[in-house]
């Protein structure tokens, strides 16, 4: 008899996959399974069936399982976790930890085209800053296996097995054999690149927060997630007033903003009301971003918007925060 969702509640799987979207999370889960590793997911078949239809290989991508997530996982059992879903995840942290990276171009190419819409560099920025957040909660615990999807996709014996080496399992033959026949060669590889990409605005970044990973530096990926901050701020910063960071910040999710256009109502509307940027009025900004975004068929994410906002608040608080100490200093 299958359990239910409450039976489950409160579980803790021994092994999770860390993952920011099509970056071969679904092809390790799949791996995992053919390596006799108890994976989430087929708890739900119903839903595993939805989401095979959705996605032949995306296995684990049911709303049921997206929302179950950490509280959904059975012990023993190794459950894929989105990064921007990682604050679910609770202490202490599984054991066996696998991060699934792949080029940030790629990352966003390929979400725009699913999405059929134009995304930017930013959508991999702000994905990847909530990452650097979650790992300088977790310093003390994180010590995964990195698997980078072009190498998994290429050499996929070698990856599988250093992935049974890392998590000390013992497939059988069959098995282990299965896993590596699983990995289809014509897969898509990272083959584009910024210069294919029509907005490519601070792809440098992107660029070397996927190399911090790769080579496992969790310190540079905390300064180039300070330095996205920094870049954002100096990205609304305009004239000083709030409705010019709202015309920047358009571009961020593809739209192209003139003195005619509709969301320049928007930004009209800001400066005469005087609208800032604080957590108080990130909805009404994320609105008007989600209303823009539909009159262009654009498809949007509140979740990514209101992470580059709230990336912008933060760094003006600190900077705030910092030059009153400094005045406070300059008085005594």
């Amino acid at each position: 008899m299958e359990k239910s969702e409450r039976e489950i509640k409160g579980a803790m799987p021994s092994m999770v996959v860390v993952a920011s979207g099509r970056c071969g999370s679904s092809l390790m889960m799949q791996t995992l399974k053919l390596l006799g590793v108890d994976v989430h997911g087929f708890d739900f078949p119903s839903n595993t069936k939805l989401a095979i239809y959705a996605n032949p290989k995306g296995f684990f991508e049911a709303p049921l399982l997206k929302k179950s997530m950490w509280m959904g996982a059975t012990d023993g059992k190794a459950v894929k976790v989105p990064i921007r879903t990682l604050q679910r995840i609770k202490q202490p942290l599984p054991t066996k930890q696998i991060l699934t990276i792949r080029k940030p171009a790629a990352v966003v190419s390929s979400f725009a085209k699913m999405q059929k819409s134009v995304l930017t560099p930013w959508y991999y920025i702000s994905v990847i800053s909530v990452l650097s957040e979650w790992i300088d909660e977790h310093a003390d615990n994180w010590q995964p296996l990195i698997v980078d999807y072009d190498d998994f996709i290429s050499s996929p014996e070698k990856i599988i097995d250093g992935l049974i080496e890392y998590l000390d399992i013992s497939p059988t033959d069959e098995q282990r054999q299965a896993a590596i026949d699983n990995v289809e060669q014509t897969l898509n590889r990272s083959s584009c690149s910024w210069a294919d990409y029509p907005i490519a605005i601070d792809s440098d970044l992107a660029d070397a927060m996927y190399e911090a990973q790769l080579d496992e530096d969790w310190q540079q990926l905390h300064q180039l997630s300070f330095e996205a901050e920094s870049r954002l701020a100096g990205h609304l910063r305009r004239s000083g007033e709030p409705g010019t960071e709202l015309h920047a910040l358009l571009s961020k999710f593809g739209i192209e903003a003139d003195g005619d256009c509709s969301c320049m109502d928007h930004v009209r509307e800001m400066n005469a009301k005087g609208i800032v940027w604080c957590r108080e009025n990130i909805d009404t900004i994320v609105g008007w971003l989600e209303q823009e975004a539909a009159n262009r068929a654009i498809v949007f994410s509140r979740t990514i918007a209101k992470q580059i906002i709230k990336l912008a608040i933060k760094r003006a608080e600190k900077k705030e925060k910092n030059s009153g100490q400094r005045n406070n200093n300059n008085s005594t």
